[in-house]
């Protein structure tokens, strides 16, 4: 009788333990799931579920007919008249003896391709610094037809670093691995940190877009969004994030977008963070065809002109040619097309500017 009586409130103990081990389990599910659902909810756009990236919504998106073609892209390629175009480029001594002329003033000097280096009061920072003589891994990828305007090894001290997205002609490894100034503070998108990092930076911030940093009193740096892609291997599509860049500086902002595509987006900027008083923005890199037509995650001549009219610029400098090939239009057409078409914008041609690789400017004239 007393053992039945001990077998029963045993299984009523146990019925009840795994009744409150059940109702436990299932309030940690719902609290999880509407935790998650939350998060989901607070999710910003471009961001997706699997950790990865998209571009801003209503942006353009790659056609499923589109059909890339090695084969096709270096038979073409070939055919391509390299000639360069009188007076693209800079002697290094040249650039050398101007820079050091400069250092009393605020300038931007075109390294190449991406690259620039510009000295905002107390801080001189470089964007995408990419000196290799090729856009891919090892030995591989396009070879720079044109050297960049000062050696790496020539750089003034540099005290920021910009990097807009992880693709070979911007994330330049060899170069970071050299770079002479690894005290400077470096400001990347989300993801791309550890490339520094392995690299011996030390003051190193990912952000996402619409974030900020105050770098000084006058200075501010902006992360915004931008129309491209990310892709340095096989299985990591997407996985980084890519942007756009404000400068702000004494109350004069300049926008530094490389790469980008045309999209509705830049209204938005433009009416969030106009007026603009400077744009720097991709003008080649845009033609594959017969493979096809255009890409959408490189402004013509013509759309870059349109961004910088979304974002109410007073004066746009075309970047991203004239470098290395990247793309079947004529190498010296980006900016032939660029000033042509710049009154279609409301531009006036002096204010479409192409620069010479090695070319400085003062800041104090490209911003009155």
């Amino acid at each position: 009788m007393e053992i039945s009586l001990i077998l029963k409130l045993s299984q009523l103990y146990f019925t009840f333990s795994f009744l409150q081990v059940t109702r436990c389990v299932f309030f940690v599910f719902a609290f999880g799931l509407v935790g998650c659902l939350k998060a989901m909810e607070n999710r910003p756009y471009h961001h997706l579920p699997d950790g990865g990236f998209r571009n801003p919504e209503g942006s353009p998106e790659r056609s499923a007919s589109t059909k890339w073609s090695y084969w096709v892209f270096n038979r073409e390629k070939k055919k391509l008249d390299m000639k360069i175009g009188e007076g693209h480029a800079v002697e290094v001594q040249k650039v050398l003896e101007r820079l050091g002329q400069s250092q009393g003033e605020d300038y931007v000097l075109w390294i190449g391709h991406a690259t620039f280096l510009m000295k905002l009061g107390d801080t001189t920072l470089i964007t995408d610094p990419f000196f290799s003589q090729n856009a891919g891994p090892f030995l591989f990828g396009p070879k720079r037809y044109v050297q960049p305007a000062i050696p790496l090894n020539k750089l003034p001290k540099v005290d920021l670093v910009l990097l807009t997205h992880n693709h070979y002609d911007h994330l330049d490894l060899p170069s970071l691995t050299k770079f002479p100034s690894k005290e400077s503070k470096v400001l990347v998108p989300l993801g791309l940190s550890r490339y520094f990092v392995k690299r011996d930076f030390k003051d190193v911030s990912e952000l996402d877009w619409y974030e900020n940093v105050q770098i000084d009193k006058d200075l501010k740096i902006t992360f915004l969004p931008a129309v491209h892609w990310s892709k340095r291997t096989l299985i990591d599509t997407n996985k980084t994030l890519w942007g756009s860049f404000l400068i702000q500086h004494k109350g004069k902002k300049i926008f530094f977008s490389c790469d980008t595509g045309y999209g509705p987006i830049y209204k938005k900027l433009g009416d969030s963070y106009g007026p603009i008083d400077l744009t720097f923005i991709n003008i080649g890199a845009y033609d594959f065809r017969p493979m096809f037509d255009h890409s959408v995650y490189h402004t013509t001549p013509e759309e870059a002109l349109m961004v910088a009219r979304d974002l109410n610029s007073s004066k746009v400098i075309g970047m991203h040619w004239g470098t290395v090939v990247l793309s079947l239009e004529p190498i010296m057409e980006p900016p032939i097309r660029f000033k042509k078409f710049a009154g279609n914008y409301n531009f006036q041609t002096e204010d479409a500017i192409v620069m010479p690789i090695g070319g400085l400017e003062l800041f104090s004239q490209l911003l009155r």
